[in-house]
């Protein structure tokens, strides 16, 4: 069974392609075929293409490590070996989310700054809003809007 359908993401369309076996499957567990039907259109709407898939995995996962990182930040950080530790992981997580975000958006360079760490360690409970902006201003890049 093919559904066509837009990403949830980037609204390009696609082929939502369900397995016949899945199909089968699902109509023997489930009672009705209204209740497969139903089932169906709660998935459908959550379908992303590969390729904002791959990006929102990538972000997260990078997004988890920067988080974790804040975190102890946040916490107190006494040594400075631990706050150059932090620090190292910051940068190479930031690049990483520099890359993963200039890849999806089809940027040909990710520009990094190290003030990109600099803001996360001085305003740790902000890092959502760093990144957030971060990515805002790549799209708006994208875009072509300055």
């Amino acid at each position: 069974m093919k559904l066509p359908r837009p990403c949830k993401v980037c609204q390009r369309p696609m082929q939502l392609e369900v397995w016949d076996d899945v199909v089968a499957e699902c109509e023997k567990n489930i009672v009705t075929k209204r209740d497969f039907l139903g089932w169906l259109n709660r998935l459908v709407p959550m379908a992303t293409c590969n390729r904002c898939f791959d990006m929102i995995a990538g972000k997260k996962a990078v997004q988890d490590r920067i988080y974790e990182q804040a975190g102890k930040l946040i916490a107190g950080v006494e040594s400075k070996e631990e706050r150059a530790g932090i620090r190292l992981t910051l940068e190479r997580e930031t690049k990483r989310f520099s890359q993963i975000m200039a890849h999806y958006f089809q940027l040909e360079n990710a520009f990094w700054d190290v003030e990109f760490v600099e803001q996360i360690i001085e305003q740790p409970m902000k890092v959502k809003t760093i990144l957030s902006s971060y990515e805002q201003l790549l799209r708006r890049q994208m875009k072509g809007v300055q």
